[in-house]
């Protein structure tokens, strides 16, 4: 069943103005509530403030089944935020925030549900997607760290960057492919839509486009001081290569890491084996690491996700081990600064 409009008005004069949108939005007000902690939420420079606060409200609406949800959801409650909330809303998830990746499908009319990969996935922050938005495939393609390479998005022809195996394109393709398949949202911006049965959308595209916008809006939040020797350890030893400072720390592309981490999720080009380079920005609100939170410290995720790589990867990881251990820590406390 199609839900009623779930936002409220968002022209309210007779509201008092919310903290962090008054200068942009003077005319804007809107009670205590979901909107006011949006109106707390960074937002970059050049975002449509209105539409940024439009997709947050959606982003943090407890969707329910009558509204569209499920048949089955992942996630502790119906909303995105309920897995995007560390260590504010757009962030990511810990092992209590995990994301069960399955999706619905369309048999007969009736939604039903399919399991994709490994049952298990860390939910990653989405802060600074507009970023790695505004690159270029070309950008991309010339930013391959060593062993890497770019992965096409669903036959587009297009660089793909989004997703851990990368098949989204862009934010808002990203976006309408996590609605669906990991809440049972339908609707057709979704790279993995697959209904048949001509059925109305349980997001509209308005929506969709909402949501995009507020997640290319999510600005970075504010930042521990770095520590200039970690910094330069984690270059010298070979990390900044595929981790890149200009990209907030990830080059966007895919990695074969080895069998010990193979996981059964796969896309058309890309390998069980293969990963993209993990987004390092917020991470120090993280207590778990990897695609499926095995690691429970920095030291064990490079140890676990890279020693069974690529040459340079794993060239990484004897950099590493051959510090001393006051380095060891300097750089980790570095990688939590982020």
């Amino acid at each position: 069943m199609k839900r009623a409009n779930v936002l409220p008005m968002l022209l309210c004069v007779a509201c008092d103005p919310l903290p962090g949108l008054n200068d942009l939005i003077p005319d804007l007000g809107l009670p205590d509530g979901p909107q006011s902690a949006c109106a707390a939420v960074p937002m970059r420079d050049g975002t449509d403030p209105v539409a940024f606060l439009r997709g947050c409200l959606l982003f943090t609406h407890e969707f329910t089944a009558m509204e569209g949800l499920g048949p089955n959801f992942n996630g502790p409650e119906g909303s995105c935020a309920g897995c995007h909330t560390i260590p504010g809303l757009g962030g990511g998830g810990d092992l209590t925030h995990v994301v069960h990746l399955a999706g619905p499908r369309f048999v007969g009319g009736v939604e039903q549900m399919f399991q994709m990969g490994s049952p298990i996935r860390t939910s990653s922050s989405l802060v600074g997607s507009g970023i790695l938005d505004d690159l270029t495939d070309q950008d991309i393609i010339s930013g391959c760290g060593p062993g890497g390479r770019t992965a096409e998005s669903g036959g587009s022809g297009r660089v793909g960057r989004f997703g851990r195996k990368s098949p989204a394109v862009d934010v808002r393709a990203f976006t309408a492919g996590a609605a669906f398949q990991e809440q049972g949202l339908s609707n057709h911006g979704s790279p993995f839509e697959m209904s048949s049965d001509g059925g109305p959308d349980e997001l509209t595209p308005a929506e969709v486009i909402d949501l995009a916008t507020f997640v290319r809006g999510l600005s970075s939040l504010r930042r521990l001081p770095v520590d200039p020797l970690g910094s330069g350890l984690f270059g010298q030893v070979g990390c900044a290569a595929c981790h890149r400072p200009d990209r907030l720390y990830t080059d966007l592309c895919v990695h074969d890491l080895g069998m010990p981490m193979m996981d059964d999720e796969e896309h058309a080009q890309v390998a069980k084996t293969e990963w993209r380079t993990a987004k390092l920005v917020d991470v120090q609100a993280q207590t778990s690491y990897l695609h499926d939170g095995r690691a429970h410290t920095i030291d064990e995720a490079i140890h676990l996700g890279h020693s069974a790589g690529s040459a340079a990867a794993t060239a990484s990881v004897t950099a590493f081990d051959a510090l001393s251990n006051a380095d060891r820590d300097a750089l980790v406390r570095f990688v939590l600064s982020l």
